[in-house]
């Protein structure tokens, strides 16, 4: 019994080097798994930190983009207004330099209508110059044959002041017809002036050098001509 104790003591401890090598080899073995793990957690945190910085990095880059457009949008928007501004700057020029042009046509024919009341005027003073005169001359002549005489010389009187009465309406009358024709004259001329200006704006006018007066001249006739 004391022999076979022995034995078995003997294989025991033959045997025990091995089992530690074996409890070795496995504790190496769960050494081994246990870092592999350990490297595939840190595998795996690091992708989800680098999967992180990604999705930042793509924020930013859709809050940029965002930026951009609306900075677009505000650059667009300023543009508009400017065209409208210039727009209406365009058309208030415009506008004030129809009402200068429409200025300078009314001051035109201001100037035009003060020149033929002055035409008028004169004539008038020229009118009244010749009567007076005529008056003058037929009181001159009534004075000459005033005196006393005898019958020739009052025959002769009555004659000269017949005559001086004569002169005195043929100068009335020839001072109005002058005054007419000035009138007329003048009148002409503005009609002709007028046709003129429209001929020119592309509107038609008159044909003055073949348009009869209400009296039957043209009103191309002048005085001398007649």
């Amino acid at each position: 019994m004391g022999k076979r104790a022995k034995d078995v003591v003997e294989e025991v401890v033959e045997v025990d080097p091995d089992a530690a090598a074996m409890a070795e080899k496995r504790k190496a073995k769960k050494a081994k798994r246990a870092e592999a793990a350990a490297e595939v957690a840190t595998a795996e945190q690091a992708e989800a930190d680098g999967n992180a910085e990604a999705a930042a990095m793509a924020e930013k880059k859709k809050a940029k983009k965002a930026k951009k457009a609306e900075a677009a949008v505000e650059a667009a928007t300023a543009e508009e207004m400017e065209v409208d501004e210039d727009a209406d700057a365009k058309k208030k020029a415009k506008k004030a330099k129809k009402n200068e042009a429409a200025a300078d046509v009314a001051a035109a024919e201001e100037m035009e209508v003060d020149e033929d009341a002055e035409a008028a005027a004169l004539a008038e003073k020229k009118k009244a110059k010749k009567a007076k005169k005529a008056a003058a001359a037929a009181a001159a002549a009534a004075e000459e044959v005033d005196e006393p005489g005898d019958e020739e010389a009052e025959a002769t009187a009555l004659a000269e002041k017949k005559k001086a009465k004569k002169a005195k309406k043929a100068a009335a009358a020839a001072a109005a017809a002058e005054a007419e024709g000035e009138a007329d004259e003048a009148a002409a001329e503005s009609k002709k002036a007028e046709s003129e200006e429209g001929k020119e704006s592309g509107k038609g006018g008159h044909d003055n050098e073949n348009t009869v007066f209400v009296r039957g001249l043209p009103f191309s006739t002048t005085e001398e001509s007649l």
